[in-house]
């Protein structure tokens, strides 16, 4: 079935239940025939291609999925830029334009032990409390990587593929067990 059966036959659909409600109401009972399997899946697909796979809204206190999953790539970007500054306040990894800063590296070496990082905002403004050019230093490294040099395609490709690689190694080790499980079971059959 097209889409454009499946949304026909949907409308169609709806207006037999509206009418059904109707026929109800007047006091008259007519049972509409039920859907047929090809219908009952092509509406089911259809629902799926207009909005995708249904996350109940309170998994996440009220977010979308993919906007936690975009504060915990900023939690994540912040820490990376912390990492990138603090090597270049240790003047690593610049050659001769390195320039060591003992002051600002042992601030955000205390503040990354002692504040947690779950709000990344948070805790940048805490720093900027603490040091403001260091806080400033942060927000732009931190912009700057994720705008410039974080591999998004890369990322997508990696999740896809761990994902993948780990749903096979889970099955196996199911199958495994329920296999050892069968063969023990028909031995036990067999004494």
């Amino acid at each position: 079935m097209s889409t454009v059966q499946c949304a026909t036959w949907a409308a169609a659909s709806a207006r037999q239940a509206a009418a059904g409600q109707r026929q109800q109401r007047n006091g008259l009972r007519q049972a509409a025939p039920p859907p047929s399997r090809q219908q009952q899946a092509a509406l089911r697909s259809l629902v799926l291609m207009q909005s995708g796979m249904y996350v109940p809204s309170d998994s996440f206190g009220g977010q979308s999925p993919e906007r936690r999953a975009a504060q915990s790539l900023q939690t994540f970007f912040t820490f990376v830029a912390c990492k990138i500054v603090e090597s270049q306040l240790q003047g690593i990894g610049r050659g001769d334009l390195g320039a060591y800063n003992a002051a600002g590296m042992m601030t955000l070496r205390r503040f990354m032990q002692e504040e947690s990082m779950r709000d990344a905002d948070a805790w940048l403004s805490k720093l900027m409390v603490a040091d403001e050019l260091l806080a400033l230093r942060i927000i732009e490294v931190r912009t700057a990587y994720a705008k410039e040099d974080f591999e998004w395609d890369n990322l997508r490709r990696v999740a896809l593929e761990g994902l993948e690689q780990g749903n096979t190694q889970l099955l196996r080790q199911h199958a495994s067990r329920r296999y050892t499980a069968m063969l023990e079971r028909a031995g036990e059959l067999e004494d």
